[in-house]
């Protein structure tokens, strides 16, 4: 039972995978979305700022799910009562929540472009719209943490 189920360099090949490829759907929508005038900006894209934050990403995803993931599956594998998954979650939602809010302290700018056409308009994301998008968010990894726990189990 003290074995774990999921190994380190599993969680982070496929995490990596996972998070390399809804980067290429998400360049691939840039390029063919009528709202962009221009090509990408490559130079933002491939500085070393934007870089060392998609390290911090996928190390701290790869992390979060490796202890989740094993954290579950004893849960499962022990057949404990679905009351003891509660304070695992509970600790995962903190976790996340302090997550988003040191990457949007220290990697995030608040303020985006929107540019439909020819007119351009500067916009600031609001305090509300980033908590309900990381609660969002934040349940959906958790879930997926558990959903995919649960399946192994089976």
């Amino acid at each position: 039972m003290n074995k774990r189920r999921f190994s380190f360099g599993r969680v982070f090949w496929v995490t990596l995978a996972i998070y390399m490829f809804f980067m290429f759907v998400g360049l691939l929508a840039m390029y063919v979305s009528p709202a962009m005038n221009k090509t990408p900006n490559w130079e933002k894209i491939l500085s070393i700022y934007y870089l060392v934050s998609q390290a911090f990403s996928i190390l701290f995803f790869t992390l979060f799910y490796y202890v989740t993931l094993n954290m579950f599956y004893r849960l499962f594998a022990g057949k404990h009562k679905t009351m003891q998954f509660v304070q695992p979650s509970v600790i995962g939602l903190l976790i996340l929540g302090a997550y988003y809010t040191l990457s949007f302290t220290l990697f995030t700018n608040p303020k985006f472009k929107i540019s439909v056409g020819d007119t351009r308009q500067e916009e600031e994301l609001t305090l509300g719209m980033m908590v309900f998008s990381f609660v969002m968010a934040s349940i959906f990894i958790l879930g997926f943490s558990l959903l995919l726990a649960y399946l192994t189990y089976l």
